[in-house]
């Protein structure tokens, strides 16, 4: 994966007929923290996608047992669609919140809890995944004028499936290969 796969995957998500999305986006990827020839660094959690309880790991590695590739990755879509609940957050908790409070609380904000949640429990199942942040195509236009204030924009995970990442809308369930 040479080059930075969201940007790809982006430009196809747009181009893909049957595929719904509300707003444009603009992903720029920070290709020096992504190592795409080496997808194993993206294993270990971050501060915010650790899990706390060994108990915890234990237990979601037994839920999803040992399905790997984009099946393994609807059945994390559809449990976190069931076991978790809508609450409103107004982009509040964005760099705040923990995967551990999600779990807990068994609540999303928006896509960024989301993405927190699908991208940290995928790297505990054995696939490499990073968060990508998306800003907003007018929001940018207006940002770079000095107009706006308010942030627009959207959380994806990209998850390796070997041997090619995956671009994950979390909230969703849209999977752009």
């Amino acid at each position: 994966m040479a080059q930075t796969l969201s940007g790809y995957l982006l430009a196809s998500c747009m181009l893909a007929p049957g595929i719904a999305i509300t707003c444009s986006f603009h992903v720029r990827a920070q290709t020096w923290n992504v190592h795409y020839g080496r997808p194993e660094e993206h294993l270990v959690p971050g501060e915010q996608s650790r899990i706390s309880s060994e108990r915890l790991v234990i237990a979601l590695k037994a839920r999803f047992g040992e399905r790997r590739g984009t099946e393994g990755l609807r059945d994390l879509y559809l449990w976190m669609k069931k076991e978790f609940s809508s609450c409103v957050g107004g982009g509040r908790s964005i760099g705040k919140t923990t995967i551990n409070q999600r779990l807990c609380a068994r609540d999303m904000s928006g896509c960024h809890d989301h993405g927190l949640v699908f991208s940290g429990v995928a790297r505990y199942l054995g696939h490499p995944a990073v968060m990508v942040d998306a800003a907003g195509l007018m929001w940018a236009e207006h940002f770079k004028t000095g107009k706006t204030s308010r942030y627009s924009g959207h959380v994806f995970a990209e998850v390796c499936v070997a041997p090619r990442g995956i671009l994950v809308d979390s909230t969703t369930e849209d999977f752009l290969a």
